[in-house]
Formats: C-alpha cells, structure tokens, sequence
C-alpha cells in the first residue's frame, strides 16, 4: 500500500480546517441529507462527508458505515485532496497499487469501488470530500459525477454559513464584553473621576470666599484657575460619556421638524449670550426622521461651534439652510468666524483634535467627534469647508440613500 502524498498547501489547508471549527461537533440534519441523496444518486450503500486533519479522515456525516473515522493514511480521500478539480474515481481498488493492500479494501468495508469530489472552500482550500462506495466494481454515469459536483457545492455552501452564524455568535458575544466593559468604564468615569474634580472645585471656591485677605494676587488667580480647569475637566467627562454612550443606545426615530429643532437649539444656547447681537438667519428645512435627542446634540454643537468662533466678530453672522443635492437633502450651517486652513479639514473630526489653542477658544476638543458618529448611525454624512479669518461651513446628511 503507498502512503498518499501531502498536498502542496497542506500548512494553509490545516489553517483553514481549523477556522471551521467542524471537526468533532454534531451530526447535522441537513447535511445527513444530502450524504443520504448522494448515496441514493450513485446507487451506493455508502456515502460519506469526510474532513481530513493531520492524522485522520473524520466523518462529518455517513451513510452506511460504522465508526466516526479511518486514520488519514488509509484514507482514499487524502488521494482526492490533490487535485481540486476533478473527482477521484476508482473502479475496482483490487487492481490499484495505492490501495490494493489497504485494509479497508481487503476487510470490512470492503471498499471496491470509491468516488470522491474535493470539498473546497471560496478561499481555494479542500476540507475533505464527499464520497461514494461500494464493495463491487462499477463507473459513474455522467450525470451522477454532475449531480455529485452539485451536492458538493451546496456542502460547501453549508459550511460557509455555519461559519459565517458561527463568526457572528462569536462576534456578538465579544461585543457584549466590549459593552459590558464600556458600562463599567462609564461608571468609573462617571463616580470616580467626577468626586477628586468636585473636591478640587470646592476647595478652590473656598479659598477665594473664605481665605481671600490671606490670598494675594497671584494665588486668587491660580485658585480661579484651579476651578477653571475643575470645570473644563468636567465638561470633557460629560463630553467623553457622550461619545462612548452613543453606539450603546438604541436609535429612536420619529419625524423631525428640523425648522423648529435648529431655532430652538439657538435661542437656548444664545440665550445668555445677548443674541441680538448675532445676525441669525434660518431657512425652511426639510424634516427627517431620527432620534430626537441625538438630532438635537448634532444642531447644539454646530450652532455652539458657530457663535464660539464668531465671537470675536463685530457683527457675527450666523445662516442655517439646506440644499437639495441629487435626490438629498443637505443641511448646513455657515458662520463669519476663524475658519480654519482646508489643510487640516482631515483633523476636524477626530476625538482631542483641536485647530485652535484654548487661549483663543475654549472646548473639549470632543464636539465634533459626537456629532459625526450620530450622523454616521443615522446614515449619513457630515463634512467642512472653510477658510481662515472668513469663516466656515459645516454639511451633513441624513438617511442618505434613502
């Protein structure tokens, strides 16, 4: 009997063997019947799917043979592994030198005549086969080898979606971790960050009401700074949370009157700021549907954006509209303020990426990053356009494509 030769990709076959993860599980049904159809096809009492590891040849499914698997070297089917192209066929084994002396042959089974078709996966790697036996001699019909190629294909197919259920499973379990941690980060966020800032703000405030005739100049303004700085950090936690919490929370959408919303949002954020002093003009926009609170934090942030780096204009201007783009709608908002150099228009998204120090305008460099995750899970997109001392203009999309 001759030992079968390795294929010439064995170490990347094994690979893929192993990312399957289908050696040693179950009997499945819907494999069981097409091992069961092949066998009835070919008009033979055995019919097996065979997956093939370094040592062994195991039976994923059978038909009419005992046992769970044959040691690879007696194995007809590590012969088919070699060429993925075409079915193995032996008519009689007794007149094959590679397995006329095979025990299989001259014992039970008795396997005298053997079909077997390459189970390859899309990535071009065979797993094992599918195969036919019998125990006298006898030749497939054309039409049995082509119903063998098709039974093969739908195995493979199986097999590609278990694996993708399997990858999936695996997928949402490590997302539920990552979930389960990320709550745990916002609780020690959100406890054990924010008590050392309150202290540290309390302390600073007590200082300057209760100790300010033994504070000289220079050690008030450090203790306002102390609290500043308590106050810039706090806002940055909140800001933080936010962001994490984004992804976590379920989107519940309603219709949106956009109008109304965006007006809304600047009367409130302006409110302490003398907005008449801001040139503010909005446009009739077209509603949407979304998640209200989420909608709101994307107009917030924008309008807070806009009046923060217009501030330092005699007459701020600030404009809202929309503008229908090839079948969408797009919203934006536009100022007379910095601008920015469109160089760096890549940075403006990011989480901490900031164009400007917090001598010239204060925030958390956060803003951004919350409104292009919201407008992403809202499918859409959100970009800029500016230009330094002239201002900038910020679009997005909502639902696009749809």
């Amino acid at each position: 009997m001759l030992l079968p030769p390795l294929p010439e990709n064995e170490t990347a076959r094994l690979a893929e063997l192993k990312n399957y993860s289908f050696l040693d599980t179950l009997p499945e049904k819907d494999l069981d019947d097409l091992t069961r159809l092949a066998s009835e096809i070919c008009q033979t009492p055995i019919a097996l799917i065979g997956l093939i590891d370094e040592k062994r040849q195991w039976y994923k499914s059978k038909v009419g043979i005992d046992g769970n698997e044959v040691q690879r070297e007696l194995s007809f089917c590590s012969y088919a592994l070699l060429d993925t192209s075409s079915i193995l066929e032996v008519a009689d084994s007794r007149q094959d030198e590679r397995f006329k002396d095979n025990p299989s042959v001259t014992g039970p089974p008795n396997v005298i005549f053997y079909a077997g078709v390459p189970l390859v996966t899309t990535n071009g790697y065979a797993l094992g086969t599918l195969c036919v036996i019998d125990d006298k001699v006898r030749k497939l019909s054309n039409s049995q080898r082509n119903s063998l190629w098709i039974i093969a294909n739908q195995i493979i197919q199986l097999f590609e979606l278990r694996r993708s259920i399997r990858l999936l499973k695996e997928t949402e379990k490590r997302l539920s971790e990552s979930n389960e941690e990320m709550k745990a980060f916002t609780y020690t966020v959100s406890h054990d960050l924010r008590t050392p800032l309150r202290s540290i703000n309390s302390y600073a405030s007590i200082l300057l009401q209760d100790h300010t005739s033994q504070l000289d100049e220079e050690a008030r303004q450090m203790c306002g700074r102390m609290s500043s700085e308590a106050k810039r950090m706090g806002n940055l936690i909140d800001d933080l949370l936010t962001f994490t919490r984004l992804n976590q929370s379920p989107l519940k959408i309603v219709p949106i009157d956009m109008t109304q919303l965006a007006s809304q949002v600047f009367r409130k954020i302006s409110a302490p700021l003398e907005p008449s002093k801001i040139d503010f003009k909005t446009a009739a926009l077209p509603a949407i549907n979304g998640d209200p609170f989420m909608i709101e934090l994307v107009w917030q942030n924008l309008i807070d954006n806009a009046i923060k780096f217009s501030s330092m204009r005699a007459h701020p201007v600030i404009e809202i509209g929309s503008e229908n783009r090839g079948n969408k709608d797009v919203y934006f908002i536009r100022d007379n303020g910095a601008g920015f150099d469109m160089k760096y228009v890549h940075k403006l998204f990011g989480v901490f990426e900031r164009l400007y120090g917090l001598h010239e305008f204060d925030g958390t460099g956060v803003g951004l990053a919350i409104i292009k995750r919201i407008v992403e899970r809202h499918g859409g997109r959100i970009w800029a356009e500016g230009e330094p001392g002239k201002g900038a203009t910020f679009y997005f999309t909502i639902n696009e494509g749809k």
